[in-house]
């Protein structure tokens, strides 16, 4: 399920917009700007739905610049009344960052939410149902931890102190599944990702790097064209992610045989 977090300083209107995102959605609400941060930090939020006035009534444009640089994939949704003043509170928001706003009395909030669930949640599942297929357990929770957080975890030895081991452990442990270095394997698992949502969703090829962990579109496209030998537009095409799998299957495979034979050589 994913997981919004939420600061909302007006408690009745912070009331109305959980009441309508709970059944839908996991909702994380915060009571300060502080934890609100250290939430999306921690955490790969598929939204952030900020209350455009503080419970002061002061402007929080400000703030929605400062998540918009600590997490610019996430998109932030604000919460206003409707009004002069809230005109010109959503042009500042706007300007800082907003990806949208709920009006409240007119917008049900689960349905402004629900544009940016970009369906990375069931792209994670799929990609993982497919590796379940013949990646060995051994690694599981390091390819099962790599896919949930491919937008936030940004480097190998982010990686290994996630699992509380050296760089060189993290990369035995995976030399051992027959699985590449490190560094590979966790482009191997975005690249996945952003096949499936290049095929199944109508993101740009911008957002799609973004959800599956790459630094800009160009990287994506990079990547894709020396892992897969395909262009974004190709990978559009049905089927991209099955041949993506077929292939890396395929490709494990002789590799874990090569290894078991020099095993056995040695």
């Amino acid at each position: 399920m994913h997981l919004v977090a939420l600061l909302i300083g007006d408690p009745e209107s912070r009331a109305a917009v959980v009441a309508s995102l709970r059944p839908h959605t996991h909702v994380q609400s915060c009571l300060s700007r502080r934890r609100l941060l250290a939430l999306i930090r921690r955490f790969a939020v598929a939204a952030v739905v900020v209350g455009l006035r503080t419970r002061r009534g002061e402007t929080n444009a400000a703030f929605v610049s400062t998540i918009r640089q600590r997490r610019p994939d996430v998109p932030i949704i604000g919460v206003v009344g409707l009004g002069s003043e809230e005109a010109r509170e959503i042009v500042r928001a706007a300007r800082a960052g907003l990806s949208d706003v709920i009006l409240l009395g007119h917008d049900e909030p689960w349905a402004v939410v629900r544009r940016f669930m970009s369906g990375s949640a069931e792209a994670r599942a799929v990609v993982l149902d497919a590796l379940a297929t013949f990646v060995p357990t051994s690694v599981w929770p390091i390819l099962e931890y790599c896919v949930a957080n491919a937008s936030t975890v940004h480097g190998v030895e982010e990686l290994a102190r996630a699992f509380g081991v050296p760089r060189r452990t993290l990369a035995r442990r995976l030399g051992r599944a027959g699985l590449p270095a490190p560094a590979t394997t966790l482009v191997w698992l975005r690249l996945l990702l952003a096949a499936h949502l290049l095929e199944h969703t109508q993101l740009t090829v911008e957002r799609v790097a973004r959800e599956a962990g790459f630094r800009s579109a160009l990287t994506l496209r990079r990547q894709l064209r020396r892992v897969a030998g395909m262009k974004p537009t190709e990978a559009r095409r049905s089927g991209s992610l099955a041949a993506m799998v077929w292939g890396s299957a395929s490709g494990l495979r002789s590799l874990q045989r090569e290894r078991a034979a020099h095993a056995v050589a040695g």
